[in-house]
């Protein structure tokens, strides 16, 4: 029987990520759930919970070994899982958690919680992350990028110079867990660098 009923997208990334940390050749991933296009009929979901909390796991085509630990622990909390199929796109949560195992994506899991949902409405600009807000993201700037063949690389060493397809006071990129979502300059932070935002891609 579970303990609680309740789970939120936060919470249930902590779990996935305990677990993970205890489970060799395993790792879970926050990632924006628009990246993923998951197809209803190539996978399978089972759904624990009830109409208004339910975890999702969706797999190709049923749960892997892998994960079977990790359902039992979900299911502490929000009950047993069930097939149930599922419409994607229809879910209010902006992120899902995708499962690797020995590097195959083995599993993702989703926390739907519609009537915690707030309804859309004129935004100030700040951007709203509801439950995400504790979820950790890796955040990165990137100067620049390059195209060189295996030839260069292989005469590379110290002292090469490597010229990236920026002009020297050019932005940077922020970038999160993958995707770009800002611009902004270089800044140095005490002995440390850091980027001072200067546009938020996607906002008006």
């Amino acid at each position: 029987m579970p303990t609680d009923t309740t789970i939120n997208l936060a919470e249930l990334a902590v779990i996935a990520e305990e677990f993970a940390q205890t489970t060799e050749g395993f790792s879970a991933e926050v990632v924006p759930a628009t990246t993923l296009q998951l197809d209803p009929s190539e996978v399978d979901t089972v759904v624990a919970g009830d109409g208004g909390v339910r975890v999702i796991l969706a797999t190709d085509p049923t749960p892997h070994d892998a994960i079977r630990p990790l359902m039992d622990i979900v299911e502490q909390r929000v009950g047993a899982f069930s097939a149930s199929p599922v419409d994607f796109a229809s879910l209010p949560d902006p992120a899902a958690i995708t499962l690797t195992f020995n590097g195959e994506v083995v599993g993702v899991m989703f926390a739907s919680e519609p009537q915690l949902t707030p309804n859309a409405g004129p935004s100030d600009g700040v951007l709203s992350i509801g439950v995400l807000r504790h979820v950790p993201l890796e955040v990165a700037a990137e100067l620049g990028r390059a195209k060189v063949t295996m030839e260069e690389i292989l005469q590379y060493g110290p002292g090469s110079i490597i010229e990236l397809d920026r002009t020297a006071g050019s932005p940077v990129d922020v970038v999160v867990n993958g995707s770009m979502v800002a611009r902004g300059e270089v800044v140095v932070i005490g002995e440390e660098y850091g980027v001072r935002v200067t546009e938020i891609l996607g906002r008006t």
